[in-house]
């Protein structure tokens, strides 16, 4: 319920609060190195999560890394992913996370080192929309270091494999705005895609990555 209650408080951008009550949580079942308990590290894990990405939000760097340290340590102890109490943690979980929330903090090349230990076979124990979600954060790490055509392929994939869902998203059209001085016909069939048009960078106030996330 803590879990829930702080990702409805971040999509309703009270910032501050979600992190609270998500910190609370955690540190109310944060587990004993002695205790080897899979269920209470995978439910400490995701309150993690929750914590590192409203302090990304937040723009608290140092918070941010101590929360990122943590949750590599809570998927390493874990092992392998798992899924109890509909929360769902594990290595793969914690790396590809922690992909956006380095994107998140300004730190593409950090979440590009990070994007390269993630095999093909680690994303099949994520959830169908985490996946997407890894999916679209890569994309806006090759585009913010101008790896455009990278940043096109990734995103033609997520908007070909998962439409409705991506239509519902804000983050295809940061990832083609940021692209947008870039003008080609693919890149015009990608922002159709998306429903936007394909313009200079220039030519607009752009929404930045922080907003979108």
């Amino acid at each position: 319920m803590d879990s829930a209650r702080s990702w409805i408080y971040l999509r309703d951008a009270r910032l501050q609060r979600s992190l609270d009550v998500a910190e609370a949580a955690a540190a109310a079942i944060e587990p004993r190195y002695s205790d080897p308990s899979a269920e209470r590290l995978t439910v400490y894990g995701n309150l993690i999560n929750h914590c590192a990405v409203t302090a990304a939000r937040l723009e608290d760097e140092d918070r941010t890394k101590d929360f990122l340290s943590s949750l590599h340590a809570v998927g390493a102890r874990l092992g392998r992913e798992r899924d109890f109490h509909g929360a769902r943690f594990g290595p793969h979980t914690a790396t590809t996370q922690a992909v956006g929330i380095n994107v998140t903090i300004g730190k593409p090349g950090k979440a590009l080192e990070l994007i390269k230990s993630v095999k093909p076979g680690h994303l099949d124990g994520l959830a169908d929309v985490a996946r997407n979600r890894y999916q679209l954060d890569v994309a806006m790490a090759q585009a913010d270091v101008k790896s455009y055509d990278a940043a096109l392929d990734t995103l033609e994939s997520v908007l070909h494999g998962a439409p409705q869902w991506a239509r519902h998203q804000a983050l295809p059209a940061v990832i083609v705005q940021k692209i947008g001085n870039a003008s080609t016909a693919r890149l015009r069939r990608v922002s159709e895609l998306v429903g936007i048009p394909a313009i200079p960078i220039d030519s607009y106030a752009p929404a930045t990555a922080k907003t979108a996330l």
